[in-house]
């Protein structure tokens, strides 16, 4: 139904330049702290150590640029990663401190070497930290790319395309965050348009995260990107994400989200969720579908070669442990954008 609305409501209008709303929201601090919460964000700082790999990296091994950087977002002074381990060349990134993914031309966990999503993480790292030398290494690197601003290599051109082309709104948000640091202007800044305003998924969550980045950069959030996070909030209440960004810009009321990170059965008080918790490690990346026997947001279950399910005492997906990342990541916007 949401899909069919906002499709409705904003046909024709993905190339909506977003400057010319006027009326902005700024952010509104929470009004309703919760001590509770500040507690199981500062735990799950401590226990989420148990889960880095040899780089300090979190996450899936080829999304682990995206995940490790809102960690250290959220960690702001007590995080020890360096992110720049997954820089080569200056302005180059890929998906791992490893740089493994993708090699000589070959699959090795991922089609590409670098994606947008993994962009839009480090995007805000690098904003909240000032780093406004590494933004102008990125843009120095996608002005002699072959296409600009294809900041990776494909298994093939399509491959290389969808995932690794920055394109127009993100792009834009680059040089908006180029002119902010540094003082560089580029009417490139200037291309706000939206992404996918009808997205589902892993896509509204980037689109929403985009839109929270493009509020940070400006100091406030324009009425028409949030009245779009407020129909990703209302097609997704469970997303605690869309809760608090939304609540963020429009009056610091953080009940839904901080009520939503404070479920036992998501996010323990005790220890790091497991795949016996639920089978997604970052929730808010997923549609909720809690009730649906083999869903993101249910343990992880077995499928059996005649369809019926079962749940083994023990299997390695249901003993992983998780980060955590996707309570820290929403705890940070919940505390004013950390």
């Amino acid at each position: 139904m949401f899909r069919r609305v906002v499709s409705a409501m904003l046909f024709g209008m993905v190339l909506f330049n977003l400057a010319a709303c006027k009326k902005t929201e700024e952010p509104q601090p929470t009004k309703n702290p919760s001590q509770l919460l500040d507690e199981k964000a500062a735990n799950y700082m401590v226990w989420s150590k148990e889960v880095r790999d040899e780089f300090g990296f979190i996450h899936g091994h080829c999304d682990s640029l995206l995940f490790s950087s809102l960690y250290c977002d959220a960690l702001g002074d007590q995080c020890d990663v360096n992110i720049f381990q997954a820089e080569g060349e200056p302005g180059q990134w890929f998906r791992h401190a490893k740089q493994d993914c993708f090699v000589d031309g070959q699959d090795n966990g991922s089609k590409t070497t670098i994606s947008r999503d993994m962009f839009l993480g480090l995007f805000q790292y690098l904003w909240k930290t000032g780093n406004g030398e590494a933004v102008k290494r990125i843009v120095e690197f996608g002005k002699v790319q072959d296409p600009k601003f294809y900041m990776g290599q494909g298994i093939n051109d399509f491959e290389r395309e969808s995932r690794t082309n920055l394109r127009g709104p993100l792009t834009g948000t680059l040089f908006q965050m180029l002119f902010k640091l540094t003082g560089e202007d580029d009417d490139r800044r200037k291309n706000l348009q939206l992404d996918n305003p009808a997205a589902s998924g892993f896509e509204a969550h980037l689109a929403v995260r985009h839109i929270y980045l493009r509020a940070l950069v400006n100091g406030a959030m324009s009425d028409l990107e949030l009245r779009i996070v407020k129909g990703y909030r209302d097609s997704q209440p469970m997303n605690a994400f869309f809760q608090a960004v939304y609540h963020r810009y429009k009056d610091g009321d953080q009940t839904d989200a901080i009520n939503l990170l404070l479920r036992e059965e998501l996010f323990p008080s005790d220890r790091l969720p497991t795949g016996g918790d639920r089978c997604e490690e970052y929730l808010f990346q997923r549609d909720y579908d809690r009730d649906e026997e083999l869903g993101d947001w249910a343990p992880c279950l077995v499928k059996n070669e005649d369809g019926s399910v079962n749940e083994p005492a023990t299997t390695e997906a249901r003993a992983k442990k998780y980060s955590g990342v996707d309570l820290l990541d929403t705890w940070c916007v919940l505390k004013d954008g950390c």
